[in-house]
């Protein structure tokens, strides 16, 4: 994996999908070094012991381009997509995404710059939110979200389920999970 895949779209009450994110496909601007593969670096994800069995190389590689490897994109995305957010009228929005645009979205609900007064309801699909690092959490919690969040039978997070799991620094009032 050399690119993280993912779609952000904002749903309009019509039924109108708006593109959030312009790149279907990021390209790392950072390559893992052996170090950065090695299983030892990956002991902070808390697996459990069936995942830490099924952990390959692959998994490590998605992971690391996840966490380390588009820092800039990141932020470039993280920027589109709160003032994409901010600018929508009405104060109920659906949004749904996949992947790295999940990423985004979820890490832009959480920057502090986003209106509360906002109602959002996501719908998630194949997104390791557990791989958002901390930095990105400025506040504890929007006050109006709601998440639903599945994982597809083909994604490469089937084994590893628990990345799909937020972590307590981002904890929200109302989580589905399929």
């Amino acid at each position: 994996m050399k690119a993280l895949t993912g779609q952000a779209h904002l749903v309009l009450e019509n039924g109108k999908k708006i593109k959030m994110l312009t790149k279907q496909g990021i390209p790392s601007t950072n390559e893992p070094s052996l170090h950065d593969l090695f299983i030892a670096e990956f002991n902070h994800l808390r697996f459990s012991d069936e995942e830490k069995k099924v952990l390959s190389l692959n998994h490590r590689r998605a992971i690391f381009y996840f966490t380390k490897g588009h820092n800039h994109e990141f932020e470039q995305g993280l920027r589109m997509i709160i003032k994409m957010i901010n600018a929508q009228k009405g104060n109920k929005l659906n949004i749904e995404a996949k992947e790295w645009g999940a990423n985004l979205v979820y890490a832009a609900l959480f920057s502090g710059k986003i209106d509360p007064q906002k109602e959002i309801y996501l719908h998630f699909t194949d997104s390791p939110l557990a791989l958002i690092p901390k930095d990105y959490f400025k506040c504890m919690k929007p006050k109006n979200l709601s998440l639903h969040l599945s994982i597809s039978p083909t994604s490469w997070m089937n084994e590893l389920k628990s990345l799909a799991t937020p972590t307590t620094h981002q904890l929200i009032k109302k989580l589905s999970v399929a």
